[in-house]
């Protein structure tokens, strides 16, 4: 009759050692390829909401509309408002075609905001009227994030840049005033991101002189 040998202690602790290592080494393995799928997701993601707030800044600078406002207090605002960067909102703006899916009783133009946060994040705000009341309160959606910098500049009819709009006068007026519908005939857009380093957007407003 044979005998079975069986494992001795050192058999068994080097069986297990082996068994060991070969595990740590697939956890790892297999905790960097979840990682590298992470990284490409978020990366996918960032890409995603980046396209996303580029289409949007695209619908509503190419359809800015010449009308006027009245804010809050009663003052009248240009059409078209870009104030110099870093101010609390950096161009505010009445676009038109607003969708109204629901038939509800509003006018198709809309006023439109965009500024970048002490946080770096774009903002993106609208008035559910045009002409505001001191109650009226915009909606406020944040559309990018971990944005370095925002940089806009308005190109006249006379292809000059200029860093705010309506243009200033030497004492610092507006040139048409505050009630000025005079639009750019271009409108530059500087970000400076992370992903995808200075980016410089150009939008043509359709209703321009």
């Amino acid at each position: 009759m044979i005998r079975q040998r069986g494992f001795t202690l050192l058999e068994l602790l080097i069986a297990m050692a082996i068994f060991a290592i070969m595990s740590t080494m697939a956890y790892v393995g297999l905790n960097q390829v979840l990682q590298a799928k992470a990284d490409i997701d978020e990366r996918l993601e960032r890409t995603r909401r980046m396209q996303t707030a580029v289409n949007l800044l695209q619908t509503d600078l190419n359809q800015i509309a010449p009308r006027s406002i009245r804010d809050g207090f009663g003052d009248a605002q240009p059409a078209l408002l870009g104030t110099p960067t870093g101010s609390d909102a950096a161009i505010q703006f009445t676009r038109n075609g607003w969708r109204n899916p629901l038939q509800q009783p509003r006018s198709h133009l809309q006023r439109v905001a965009y500024r970048l946060d002490e946080e770096n994040r774009l903002h993106r705000l609208h008035w559910r009227v045009l002409d505001q009341a001191q109650d009226s309160v915009p909606v406020d959606t944040v559309i990018l994030e971990d944005l370095e910098s925002m940089e806009w500049r308005y190109q006249d009819s006379n292809a000059q840049w200029q860093d705010s709009w309506p243009p200033l006068q030497g004492g610092g007026q507006l040139t048409q005033g505050n009630s000025s519908t005079e639009l750019p005939q271009l409108i530059e857009l500087r970000l400076e991101t992370g992903d995808w380093g200075e980016l410089v957007l150009l939008f043509r407003p359709t209703q321009a002189g």
